[in-house]
């Protein structure tokens, strides 16, 4: 009960602009000079892709991302392809997802990468598609880059996933 109502408090703070601005001027982003590129080796049409989105959504029988620790959770859940979309919940205190609870394409367009695949544009979706919970900052943000990360990384090449379509919410 009162993870639920610091949830509610903490979603109600983030509607003030004065919020907002208070911790958009604190906040810090990574910056990197140099990234790996990896050209496509084969064309989109006959890859598997994979979906993540930073929504914190997960299926309602998995643990919730833990909305208690204001430094976000760095962990990661899975939402396999034929999952039951009704089953489908979002556990995330800092952004309104009132929209994206009516319909999850807005930050998880399954929906519309079947359709792509039906029509043919992309080869095929990867069995298992990945949810973060977006707000990671302090002491988890070492756990995100150097374990969760690595973790997905592994996932994705052991599942022979050609592309990742990062969905920010």
């Amino acid at each position: 009960m009162i993870a639920q109502i610091l949830s509610f408090l903490s979603l109600q703070l983030f509607k003030s602009s004065k919020v907002r601005e208070l911790w958009a001027k604190n906040h810090r982003e990574f910056e990197f000079n140099t990234g790996p590129w990896t050209p496509l080796q084969k064309p989109t049409k006959e890859s598997q892709l994979c979906l993540i989105t930073s929504g914190g959504l997960h299926l309602n029988t998995d643990p919730p991302f833990d909305t208690s620790d204001c430094n976000g959770d760095p962990t990661l859940r899975t939402i396999p392809l034929n999952s039951d979309q009704n089953k489908w919940k979002i556990t995330h205190n800092y952004y309104d997802h009132s929209d994206a609870e009516r319909d999850w394409n807005l930050i998880f367009p399954l929906e519309r990468l079947c359709e792509l695949r039906n029509f043919g544009k992309i080869g095929a979706l990867a069995n298992n598609h990945y949810s973060l919970m977006g707000h990671i900052t302090g002491p988890h943000l070492p756990t995100l880059l150097h374990q969760t990360a690595r973790e997905l990384a592994d996932r994705l090449r052991d599942e022979h996933t050609d592309l990742a379509l990062l969905v920010p919410a």
